[in-house]
C-alpha cells in the first residue's frame, strides 16, 4: 500500500485514524507474503490460483492477528503490544516460519513505528531470576503471599521496599522479608 502515514498518528484522538495504521501495516504483509507466492515458478498459472494464494495468505494473517489478541495485555494495549502478540502467538503455533511470516509482518510495522522485542515475545526474560518461589494459586489468594514475593524482588516489579512497609500498608514480618 502507497498511502503515507501522518507522523503524529499515534497522538491522534480519532480512533479509526489509528486503527487504519492496523490495518495498513496488515495489508502491507498480506501484499508482500502473496506477491512472494506468486512470484515462486507456476505462482500465477491461473487466475483461480493466484486467488487462491491471496485468499490463503489472508487467513494465514488474519489467524495471527485472532491467536496473537490472546497474547496481548488485558489493558492498555499498545500497537506494538498487537504486534508482540501476533509474533509471540505465530511463534508458538509455527516454530519454523518456513515461509518468513513474522519477518515480513515486522518488515511491514517496523516503518509505522511499531515495533517488538527480537529476543522477548514472551514477556518472561525479566522473570527468570527470580529470588522468591513463584506460587500462582497463593498469589491469587493470599494478600501476605503477594508481599513476601514483592518484597523479594521489588527491582524486578520496579516496587520499592519502602512502599510495602510505607503507614497504611501492612508489612512484611522480618522472617518472610529476608530478615533486613
Amino acid at each position: 500500500m502507497t498511502d503515507r502515514v501522518p507522523p503524529d498518528w499515534r497522538s491522534g484522538r480519532e480512533p479509526h485514524r489509528r486503527g487504519a495504521v492496523l490495518v495498513k501495516g496488515l495489508m502491507d504483509t498480506v501484499l508482500t507474503l502473496w506477491q512472494t507466492r506468486m512470484a515462486r515458478p507456476g505462482g500465477r498459472a491461473s487466475e483461480y490460483q493466484i486467488a487462491d494464494s491471496g485468499a490463503r495468505v489472508g487467513r494465514q494473517v488474519l489467524a495471527m492477528l485472532i491467536r496473537g489478541i490472546s497474547y496481548t495485555p488485558p489493558i492498555d494495549v499498545t500497537f506494538d503490544d498487537i504486534l508482540r502478540g501476533i509474533l509471540a502467538a505465530d511463534a508458538v503455533v509455527v516454530p519454523d516460519d518456513d515461509h518468513d511470516y513474522r519477518g515480513t509482518l515486522r518488515a511491514a510495522f517496523g516503518p509505522l513505528g511499531i515495533t517488538a522485542p527480537d529476543d522477548d515475545l514472551d514477556g518472561l526474560s525479566g522473570l527468570r531470576d527470580l529470588h522468591y518461589p513463584v506460587r500462582l494459586s497463593s498469589l491469587a489468594s493470599d494478600p501476605e503471599e503477594v508481599y513476601r514475593f514483592l518484597w523479594e524482588n521489588p527491582a524486578m516489579l520496579r516496587a520499592a521496599r519502602s512502599i510495602l512497609t510505607s503507614p497504611g500498608r501492612r508489612a512484611c514480618s522480618a522472617e518472610h522479608a529476608g530478615g533486613s
